[in-house]
């Protein structure tokens, strides 16, 4: 049930074999997280770009500030250079 949630909140297929599109949806997020710090954190990132990745996350952006916005994905980014790839599943679920 857990995985089928999860599947609908990021927009993945609910047909069977749900985890290793999670898996492949967290590694995804994963790479995309390391990427943003490598290039400078989110403050590099131009509006558009910092609210993508805001979605992708599972925060709506609309209504957030520039500094709000930074201010989260800075802490999902501190979260995420920390996680083990085992818990990467689970951190898809994280801003649910």
């Amino acid at each position: 049930m857990l995985q089928t949630c999860l599947c609908k909140m990021h927009g993945l297929s609910i047909l069977p074999r749900k985890t290793p599109r999670l898996w492949r949806y967290a590694g995804f997020i994963r790479e995309l997280d390391l990427a943003i710090v490598r290039h400078g954190g989110p403050q590099a990132l131009s509006d558009d770009q910092m609210r993508e990745a805001c979605f992708l996350r599972g925060l709506n952006p609309l209504g957030c500030n520039k500094i709000e916005l930074i201010d989260w994905l800075n802490q999902w980014l501190q979260i995420s250079k920390n996680l083990e790839s085992k818990t990467l599943s689970g951190f898809s679920n994280a801003n649910h």
